[in-house]
């Protein structure tokens, strides 16, 4: 109950979908702002949700990645991504890591990160 309640808050945030209809949550929050040419999230604040520990400091940190992004967020990856977190926080981490939430989300987000840090030091 409280996974179904932490993504009916998060998706209350949520204000548009992103232009790129395929884009992650972990894409978004790695994604270039147009005046500074930084992550909507710097990488420290990336390692703290991806270490939330319990429900409400997940939620919290969720809810404060969407004001990063302007509230702008792919609410089928949102709402996935969240029950996901708390399948794995219920006992389920033995699964491969490449099924891991914390290594989709790196990957998704490092993948943003480096497409345009590549074409600034070109």
């Amino acid at each position: 109950m409280l996974a179904w309640a932490c993504v009916a808050a998060a998706l209350a945030e949520v204000r548009q979908q992103p232009m790129n209809e395929s884009a992650t949550f972990a894409q978004c929050l790695g994604a270039q702002k147009e005046r500074t040419g930084r992550p909507y999230m710097s990488e420290l604040r990336f390692a703290q949700l991806q270490k939330s520990r319990s429900g409400d400091d997940f939620l919290m940190r969720v809810r404060r990645a969407l004001a990063l992004i302007n509230k702008t967020a792919p609410v089928l990856s949102l709402s996935d991504n969240i029950m996901h977190w708390f399948y794995e926080q219920r006992d389920h981490q033995n699964a491969p890591p490449t099924d891991r939430l914390a290594v989709r989300w790196a990957t998704d987000y490092f993948t943003a990160v480096s497409a345009y840090e590549k074409q600034t030091h070109s």
